[in-house]
């Protein structure tokens, strides 16, 4: 009854939606429902709720011209939305380097959404995008439900997260489909941690040895709240396309929802030098465009440098290396090792000694075990680790506080 593009799309595991809905049914609260089902499994960052309420209710609504209800957005954002996009990532996240203009930004309702898009407008039906694994679970749906695109993994968690050339090599030669497509987020989900230009650039000179796009998934790079306690420094990988060439092949994609914890705003940007690429992608966005007064309240929002530097992102550093410490000393009591997270909202820890043995299989009955006791965490093999042991335990929840002490 329906299309066979929609049932490929459909025949597509959609990992989170049994989660979501017992968590929905039975939500943990700690006067109405202390028993509901305690969520530790979402990227999201309500540690600074109480900031980000504030800032919202400071917005000037009477700046709003109401005559922009009257007409349709224009698709691929407001001139004026993506100047003060453009202005705030050139100050935030590209200090000192070559300034970005706005006419090089598309916007578009959350990388999510970005994701689908480029599903469309890079690849063939079918076609393999390479993805260093662990990974974000929801690849497989945001690039696959409607592009259909096969997400091929290539292993990049060894003693550390590591990105190796022959890993890559092997994946591209062992894909199902031609491959399109390198895409790598950094800092990095699950691990918490980022990427050095040096250890990204073989990747990139490889990608683009085989006339390969690089899709730069950047949406935690304001979440770095301990960069400098190991000597390692972030950079943004567009600086690694070096030619117009080059440039031809990378795609960026950035937003709020994590690096100003606002994910029900719905705002990212997707940059592309490709004119073919923008040209495209503004087309497909006139089924998605974000509307007036979202836009405005982006601009209310990212217009405000001072609040920015000097309320959020300290605050929210402050309070994320709180709550890693937090976690980590719980961690430590119990003996279960983790990967010391750096950026994001989260720590990948490791439960083998949970597992009665050293398969997947057990890592689903370890799963199964959870839920059971109300916990809901990321599993590894949701997450496409190469082995059974890894969990993703999201730290920037002011439920931590309170529960954790009582799950482990």
């Amino acid at each position: 009854m329906i299309s066979a593009r929609a049932q490929l799309g459909l025949s597509k595991a959609c990992l989170c939606n049994h989660q979501d809905r017992l968590y929905d049914d039975d939500p943990y609260d700690s006067t109405q429902n202390p028993n509901g089902f305690i969520k530790l499994s979402n990227a999201d960052n309500s540690l600074c709720a109480d900031i980000v309420d504030q800032k919202y209710k400071s917005i000037q609504w009477e700046k709003f011209d109401t005559h922009e209800l009257l007409t349709y957005p224009r698709s691929g954002g407001e001139p004026t939305t993506l100047e003060s996009l453009a202005k705030f990532i050139n100050k935030f996240c590209r200090p000192g380097l070559n300034p970005i203009k706005a006419e090089e930004l598309i916007l578009v309702p959350g990388v999510t959404t970005g994701s689908d898009v480029l599903s469309q407008i890079l690849f063939e039906p079918e076609d393999s995008v390479l993805v260093p694994g662990p990974n974000y679970y929801r690849f497989t749906n945001d690039l696959g439900d409607r592009g259909l695109v096969n997400v091929q993994v290539v292993p990049a968690l060894f003693e550390q997260s590591e990105l190796r050339i022959e890993e890559f090599q092997k994946a591209y030669e062992t894909a199902p489909s031609p491959v399109r497509a390198v895409m790598i987020t950094n800092p990095q989900n699950p691990e918490g941690r980022f990427f050095t230009l040096d250890e990204l650039r073989p990747i990139v000179k490889w990608a683009l040895s085989k006339k390969l796009f690089v899709i730069l998934d950047e949406i935690y790079d304001l979440t770095i709240y301990d960069q400098e306690s190991n000597g390692r420094k972030y950079q943004t990988a567009t600086e690694l396309f070096e030619t117009d060439e080059e440039r031809q092949y990378m795609v960026w994609m950035w937003g709020l929802s994590k690096n100003l914890s606002m994910p029900g705003l719905r705002v990212s940007v997707i940059r592309s030098s490709n004119e073919m690429v923008t040209k495209a992608a503004a087309r497909c966005l006139m089924f998605h465009h974000p509307n007036a007064l979202t836009q405005f309240v982006i601009r209310e929002i990212v217009n405000d440098h001072d609040w920015v530097q000097n309320v959020y992102i300290p605050t929210n550093f402050q309070r994320l290396r709180n709550a890693r410490e937090f976690v980590l000393h719980h961690l430590d009591k119990l003996g279960l090792p983790y990967m010391k997270p750096m950026a994001g909202f989260y720590v990948l820890v490791d439960f083998r000694k949970h597992l009665d043995e050293p398969s997947f299989e057990a890592e689903r009955r370890l799963h199964t075990r959870l839920l059971d006791n109300k916990v809901i965490l990321s599993a590894g093999e949701t997450m496409f680790a190469s082995e059974p042991e890894s969990r993703r335990l999201s730290q920037a929840s002011n439920i931590l506080i309170p529960v954790l002490p009582l799950i482990i």
